[in-house]
């Protein structure tokens, strides 16, 4: 490559750069003020995006019409009761009888993957009070069974690697973590200082073959969530850096 090509090459790659990032915050604010394919409930949300580069790079498209087909027909994966196509693609929600949707994944025509849970971070009684907080281990066992999921769709369709996962969470400012057990006693009235938490992504330039290279790679994102709140990193790891939930 000449000087001109090395150059054309690098802006190029910011630029893609760039267009991730703002795709990403774009709908982070957008989840952040309920504009959402599905209407949600009013509790703080957990966004993922897992998006392909070549979803920036070329102008690739699925074939929306045999997504449903493709997911219903995986059971190890699919674990969503009803679907609808819209003008982004295939949106996938889970939905009890009256209530409002919790959870969905809208799948793009471009192979972007969004996923929004509305359910983990709800309100539980303790000792007749209501509380908020974002549970440990339950939201990361529901993001890397997710991912491991989702990862799973993404390869079964043709999208190629390498795919960038984003973390997000919206409406958490001055929750804490709980944790199931009582450990390190002097974080658990620490609290998270911000609205909007942007981990930093995690790139997946293969397909994992197995859940505990997921939670592996999942861990600088996870150790971030728990440094948002105080805390020195996740507990849910051991000193060599395997996962292994609190009980």
């Amino acid at each position: 490559m000449d000087v001109q090509e090395i150059r054309h090459a690098f802006l190029s790659s910011e630029s893609i750069v760039r267009r991730i990032r703002d795709f990403r915050l774009d709908r982070v604010a957008k989840v952040g003020v309920g504009d959402t394919p599905v209407a949600m409930n009013d509790y703080p949300k957990i966004v993922l995006h897992y998006i392909p580069l070549s979803a920036f790079e070329t102008s690739q498209e699925l074939d929306l019409a045999n997504i449903p087909h493709k997911y219903y027909n995986q059971p190890q994966i699919s674990n969503y009761t009803s679907h609808r196509f819209n003008l982004d693609g295939v949106l996938f929600y889970k939905q009890l009888r009256e209530h409002k949707p919790y959870e969905y994944i809208q799948v793009s025509r471009n192979g972007n993957f969004e996923y929004v849970n509305g359910e983990i971070i709800t309100p539980w009684q303790n000792n007749g009070k209501e509380v908020i907080d974002l549970p440990s281990p339950d939201f990361e066992i529901e993001l890397v069974n997710q991912t491991d999921s989702i990862l799973s769709f993404q390869k079964m369709v043709g999208i190629e690697p390498p795919i960038y996962l984003f973390m997000s969470f919206v409406g958490v400012k001055g929750l804490r973590i709980g944790t199931r057990r009582r450990i390190m006693a002097a974080y658990h009235n620490l609290v998270i200082d911000r609205d909007v938490l942007l981990i930093p992504e995690v790139s997946f330039k293969n397909y994992p073959s197995e859940i505990g290279e997921i939670s592996r790679q999942l861990k600088p994102a996870f150790d971030a969530v728990w440094n948002s709140a105080g805390w020195p990193r996740s507990i849910n790891y051991t000193e060599d850096g395997t996962w292994h939930p609190s009980p």
